[in-house]
C-alpha cells in the first residue's frame, strides 16, 4: 500500500510541474495587438442657404455663427491676399483667430481650395471682440494656396468652438465660421503667360509673358520643369536660365512684355507626351520675396 501510495504522490507532484511551466510559456509569448483601422470622418460646413461638405480627418463640426459678420473689402481685393472687416453683433464677447479658409465658388457648389504641398499652418490663437466691435483682418493665402485665378470664392474665418449642447460641458465641440463671399479679378495684378502651340516641343517651349499694370517685375532666371502625368508629380529639372543670363533679359516694366525661350534638350533631354508644368519665379518691384508662377504645358 505504501508503494502504490508513493507513485501515486510521485505522478501528481509531475503533473502539477508541467502545469506550472505551461503557464509560464503562455504568460512569455507576447500577445498581438489588433489593427488600427484608420477612419476617414466627413465634417459639414452648415450656411443657410446650403451644406459643404468636406473630407477631412477631423470630428469637428464647422456651424456659421449668427452673431459674427464677416465682410470682404472688394478694393483690398488681390490674387494673393484681401483685408476683411469681422463685427461682433452679439450682445456677448465673443473670441475669434486669425485661421481661414478659402472655398471656389461654381454656381451653388463649393470647393475647398487645394492647399500647396509645403504649406505648415501657424498655430491659431485666440482673439477677443467686444459687443459691436469692429476687427480688421489681413488675410494672405498665396504661401497656404497659391494666387487666386478669376472666379468666385468663399472667405471662411475660424471663430472660436461652442459647445453643441451648452448644457453639457461634456458635449462635442462645434468650431463657429464667419463667411463672405468675394469676386477674384486678376486683371491688373497678375502677368499673363502665354505659349503658342507651334512654340511647344519635347526639348524646349518659347514663353511669352505680358507684365501687369501695377508694377514692374524681374525674372529671377531660374526655372523648374515638373511631370504632372504621374503621381505625385516628379521633378524632372530645376536650374539657371542660361539664355537668360547670357542676354540678361530679366527685367519687365509695368504693362511690358518678355520673351523667354527655354531649351533642356542638354540638360534633360525630349519629354515623352504627358502633362507639364514651367514653373518660374517673379519679383515684383519692392517685394523682398518672389513670387512662384505655373505656366502649364501639354506635350503631344
Amino acid at each position: 500500500m505504501k508503494k502504490y501510495l508513493l507513485m501515486f504522490l510521485l505522478c501528481a507532484c509531475a503533473w502539477g510541474c508541467a502545469a506550472c511551466a505551461g503557464k509560464q510559456q503562455a504568460d512569455s509569448e507576447p500577445v498581438s495587438e489588433s489593427e488600427e483601422t484608420a477612419e476617414t470622418t466627413v465634417v459639414t460646413t452648415t450656411t443657410t442657404a446650403e451644406t459643404t461638405t468636406v473630407t477631412t480627418t477631423t470630428t469637428v463640426d464647422y456651424l456659421a455663427a449668427s452673431d459674427m459678420k464677416l465682410e470682404v473689402k472688394t478694393d483690398t481685393v488681390r490674387p494673393a491676399k484681401c483685408t476683411a472687416e469681422l463685427k461682433n453683433t452679439g450682445s456677448e464677447a465673443q473670441h475669434y483667430t486669425l485661421d481661414f479658409r478659402i472655398y471656389e465658388k461654381d454656381g451653388e457648389k463649393e470647393r475647398l481650395c487645394k492647399e500647396l504641398e509645403d504649406y505648415e499652418p501657424a498655430a491659431a490663437q485666440d482673439r477677443w471682440l467686444a459687443p459691436d466691435e469692429t476687427a480688421e483682418l489681413n488675410y494672405e493665402w498665396s504661401a497656404r494656396y497659391g494666387d487666386l485665378q478669376d472666379g468666385t470664392y468663399i472667405l471662411e474665418a475660424l471663430l472660436g468652438s461652442t459647445a453643441e449642447d451648452p448644457d453639457d460641458p461634456e458635449s462635442p465641440q462645434r468650431k463657429l465660421v464667419a463667411r463672405a463671399e468675394f469676386e477674384m479679378d486678376s486683371a491688373g495684378f497678375v502677368p499673363q503667360f502665354i505659349i503658342d502651340p507651334e512654340d511647344i516641343n519635347p526639348q524646349g517651349i518659347v514663353l511669352h509673358i505680358k507684365n501687369a499694370n501695377d508694377v514692374p517685375r524681374y525674372y529671377a532666371m531660374t526655372y523648374h520643369l515638373y511631370d504632372e502625368s504621374r503621381t505625385p508629380r516628379v521633378e524632372l529639372l530645376g536650374e539657371i536660365d542660361k539664355e537668360a543670363q547670357l542676354h540678361g533679359n530679366n527685367y519687365m516694366p509695368a504693362g511690358g512684355e518678355l520673351v523667354l525661350v527655354y531649351d533642356w534638350s542638354n540638360s534633360y533631354g525630349s519629354l515623352v507626351e504627358g502633362e507639364y508644368v514651367l514653373e518660374i519665379p517673379l519679383l515684383a518691384e519692392g517685394e523682398k520675396e518672389g513670387k512662384i508662377y505655373r505656366i502649364p504645358f501639354e506635350i503631344t
